[in-house]
């Protein structure tokens, strides 16, 4: 009686000790994390929630309020009223986002919303400075584009390496890339007073940003339906799969060798 009434307890621990040892596949952990699948030294991945839909949900909300902003819909003009999206949104988010991404092991994306995440921190501080009065002159305008200029190259590298992950997020950062360049020349023609191909070339940033907006909403939105299990997926493109690595490369030249 006694030998009986315990198996079906012990048969229960042990399916429970062993249902957290699952195998994610490649293309489902790219699809959550949004990094192609590296071997990392321990399990943190399992004990830990998904960092990513937090950082995404800052930088979708700030890019596209700035980028309505840019294009000055609604008769929004650039200027001081996002400073708290920038803040908080853009910058808090992102960086708590990057940290606990790197934690996981997680790199390439840690250092994406690390940098953007700062990148919208500083420009909350700049607009603080212009709120002061301090938008000087020509020399201020320069020096901020040289800012975007360096940004733009960045955005460059995260671009390329971007092809080892899916074809949504190789999209957003085309169009990032293209804004920061659109941006860049809008500064520096404001700091010769050309004021009216300045205020072309903004709108054509802001609708750059507002292209790209929209392909991060819907990466959100798939990240989201992946970490709450739902019954169908929004397909992004898997490229981790399809590029091969280093690694992978090394494994199948040995294998023919």
């Amino acid at each position: 009686m006694t030998d009986t009434a315990q198996k079906p307890e012990i048969a229960h621990l042990s399916r429970y000790e062993t249902g957290g040892t699952v195998n994610i596949p490649k293309d489902v952990f790219e699809q959550m994390y949004l990094t192609p699948k590296l071997p990392v030294t321990g399990n943190l991945r399992t004990s830990f929630g998904n960092p990513t839909p937090m950082a995404l949900a800052g930088f979708v909300v700030s890019t596209s309020s700035f980028a309505c902003q840019a294009m000055g819909w609604r008769g929004a003009q650039t200027g001081v009223d996002l400073i708290g999206t920038f803040y908080f949104l853009g910058g808090m988010l992102q960086v708590i986002g990057a940290i606990f991404e790197i934690i996981l092991g997680n790199t390439f994306p840690s250092v994406v919303f690390g940098t953007l995440g700062s990148f919208w921190l500083g420009l909350g501080v700049t607009e603080q400075y212009v709120l002061g009065g301090n938008l000087a002159s020509e020399n201020f305008q320069a020096s901020f584009g040289l800012f975007l200029c360096f940004m733009a190259v960045l955005t460059f590298m995260f671009l390329v390496c971007s092809l080892r992950t899916n074809m949504v997020f190789v999209f957003i950062f085309v169009f990032l890339e293209i804004a920061f360049c659109l941006l860049t020349a809008a500064y520096w023609y404001l700091a010769q007073d050309e004021t009216e191909t300045a205020s072309r070339l903004q709108k054509a940033g802001g609708a750059c940003i507002f292209v790209f907006s929209l392909a991060a909403w819907y990466l959100l939105f798939s990240v989201l339906l992946r970490s709450v299990d739902f019954p169908f997926s929004l397909p992004l493109g898997d490229l981790s799969t399809r590029f091969k690595g280093a690694a992978d490369r090394k494994k199948m030249a040995e294998l023919l060798a």
